[in-house]
């Protein structure tokens, strides 16, 4: 695989947009960048080459939450509250779908409106599945429009983010919005997370 100029630019966008506290993984970047599994390693040599000139290259780790391989890395880390263990970060999850929302500008709007949905719907639980049909039309379809892009992989299906979306949810407000992992899910028919709004 190759790097050409577009790809360079939009890798140099998805890192110097990043902000401080938040993450990225050079292997959702590869899979943003390229449409495929499997780009990581091409993308960490390109942002360690290019670490100089990368507003927030610091921001971007391996699926491990392990920087580029830079001592500097760690001290910018740090200095925006990441705590690191033999040079990892301490708690590390990788969250593709998320990544992927945020560079598509929908992250924000996905979690209000599983909000006004698990609001207009009290104490009723919802599949992620579920929590898919019942977002807009428009906002399903953009979900669709990017999963789409992706090939058997978790980003291929649209409720992965619709779930990513509730799960953050879930976590700014836990005292509200119950995370349940043990869900029988009427559309799949198997077990799956939900969620609800207490």
């Amino acid at each position: 695989m190759k790097i050409t100029e577009t790809h360079a630019s939009q890798i140099d966008e998805l890192v110097t947009n990043s902000k401080p506290g938040e993450l990225l993984e050079f292997g959702d970047i590869g899979l943003i960048v390229f449409g495929k599994k499997g780009a990581g390693g091409i993308v960490g040599g390109y942002i360690f080459d290019n670490r100089h000139r990368l507003p927030g290259w610091w921001r971007v780790v391996n699926w491990a939450g392990h920087p580029v391989a830079d001592v500097n890395a760690i001290t910018y880390l740090s200095s925006e509250g990441h705590q690191l263990r033999n040079g990892s970060i301490i708690g590390y999850r990788r969250n593709p779908q998320a990544n992927i929302m945020r560079t598509n500008g929908i992250l924000d709007s996905t979690i209000n409106a599983v909000d006004n949905v698990l609001r207009s719907n009290r104490a009723n639980t919802f599949s992620s599945n579920q929590l898919m049909q019942a977002l807009p039309l428009s906002l399903q379809s953009s979900l669709s429009t990017i999963a789409g892009m992706y090939n058997d992989c978790a980003c291929s299906d649209p409720a992965s983010y619709v779930g990513t979306a509730a799960s953050m949810l879930s976590k700014r407000n836990p005292a509200s919005v119950i995370h349940d992992t043990h869900f029988w899910c009427p559309i799949l028919k198997r077990y799956d997370d939900a969620f609800r709004l207490v």
